[in-house]
């Protein structure tokens, strides 16, 4: 004996209906929903849930993203730092030395130094956005 209750029946309780009665080969009865509008929202609900399943993945693939480019743009950073520094150092070894500035170092330290800076920009701002998409 099934007891009817006068709410209406939720999505997954007419998927489960629905998916018994297509299991069994039961005809629904007059008072249920025929099988066909069963089946289509069975297919729905699948695609509802895939779709869903797509938008996560996408979402987590997206962040997991951000972090590897940040990584990759902190290596930049710390090699062209690195190069900078003993660019730096090299050209305070040389005769006549004096306290040097940044605008007095040569070009390829400036150029390294630069771009170390460019690339952690781009490291923090990759992590930034990856902690915001979290």
């Amino acid at each position: 004996m099934v007891l009817m209750d006068s709410r209406p029946a939720s999505t997954g309780t007419r998927l489960g209906r629905a998916a018994a009665s297509l299991l069994q080969g039961v005809r629904p009865q007059p008072g249920r929903p025929a099988a066909v509008p069963a089946a289509a929202s069975v297919q729905r609900a699948l695609g509802r849930s895939g779709k869903h399943l797509l938008a996560s993945l996408s979402r987590a693939f997206g962040h997991i993203g951000l972090q590897i480019a940040a990584v990759f743009y902190a290596v930049f950073a710390l090699s062209f730092g690195a190069a900078g520094v003993h660019g730096w150092l090299h050209d305070h070894r040389l005769p006549g030395h004096r306290p040097l500035g940044l605008t007095q170092a040569s070009a390829a330290t400036q150029l390294e130094l630069a771009l170390a800076l460019v690339f952690l920009y781009f490291a923090v701002s990759s992590l930034l956005r990856a902690g915001r998409r979290a």
